[in-house]
């Protein structure tokens, strides 16, 4: 009889432990916004889809991290996911707006698709999807 007691009480416990694992830690990251456009610029650039019927570009709003958070990630561990298509920023900027700490990536991708994966460094990907509509130009 006790056998059996250790038997169940082993098999529970090894269930609990890989039940823990399935859980997905959760990000100080949200998305602000992401808009699409046919073009964005900055001061002393414009980056647009080498083909505009197929791409479009991205802008992600980043927050939840300070500014010095976000400028320790490395540029290279910064890209967004477009199904199995891994999409490289234009370009990474960050700031103040509004008082709180943001960093802003832009990518061309799929239009087609609204919703991808954005990834930050090693914190964990966060889901987004698009705005539907397709300004001509972001700032």
């Amino acid at each position: 009889m006790p056998m059996r007691w250790l038997m169940v009480m082993v098999t529970v416990m090894s269930v609990d432990l890989l039940g823990a694992g399935v859980q997905q830690a959760s990000s100080p990251l949200n998305v602000i916004s992401a808009q699409r456009a046919k073009s964005y610029a900055t001061a002393s650039s414009e980056f647009k889809a080498r083909d505009e019927v197929a791409d479009v570009v991205i802008v992600v709003r980043v927050g939840g991290l300070s500014r010095e958070e976000f400028r320790r990630i490395r540029q290279d561990t910064i890209y967004a996911m477009a199904g199995d298509e891994r999409l490289p920023p234009s370009v990474v900027l960050t700031g103040v707006i509004e008082g709180k700490d943001e960093l802003k990536a832009v990518f061309v991708g799929p239009k087609a698709l609204l919703e991808m994966r954005l990834v930050l460094g090693d914190y964990p990907p966060i889901t987004f999807t698009s705005e539907q509509a397709i300004a001509d130009q972001l700032r």
